[in-house]
């Protein structure tokens, strides 16, 4: 079975910081979320995002979540949630704007170098 993790993005509302905690389904579960609910009821920050374990780690045995991007021969990959094909994989927008899917549980894995929440520059890397 696959571990299930959610990781949990806030901003401060005053700044812009980003901070980010990561948790596994057992402690929703047994209702220790102590640190998400502080940061919910604090009004210095938002919830701006959830993204979920894909279940696969990069080549340096990095957990990859959706969001990431990650560096491969072939260049730079946008991690996301594909609906339509209840999948996670590669983003690669191709020249056309056409987005490509890569399946991420059978594709040659690169590095993980950040994410969409503190590196959103990335993303004009895969344009």
């Amino acid at each position: 079975m696959r571990e299930i993790r959610f990781r949990y993005v806030f901003r401060r509302k005053s700044d812009g910081h980003i901070y980010i905690i990561e948790f596994k389904i057992e402690a929703l579960e047994e209702n220790n979320i102590n640190s998400i609910r502080s940061m919910l009821s604090n009004n210095q920050w938002e919830l701006i995002a959830r993204d979920e374990y894909t279940g696969v780690k990069d080549e340096n045995g990095k957990e990859i979540y959706e969001g990431d991007f990650l560096r491969c021969p072939d260049g730079i990959f946008h991690v996301k949630y594909f609906e339509g094909l209840g999948a996670f994989g590669f983003a690669f927008i191709a020249d056309d704007g056409a987005e490509d899917f890569y399946d991420l549980s059978i594709s040659h894995l690169g590095e993980v170098i950040g994410n969409i929440h503190e590196n959103p520059e990335l993303l004009e890397k895969i344009k």
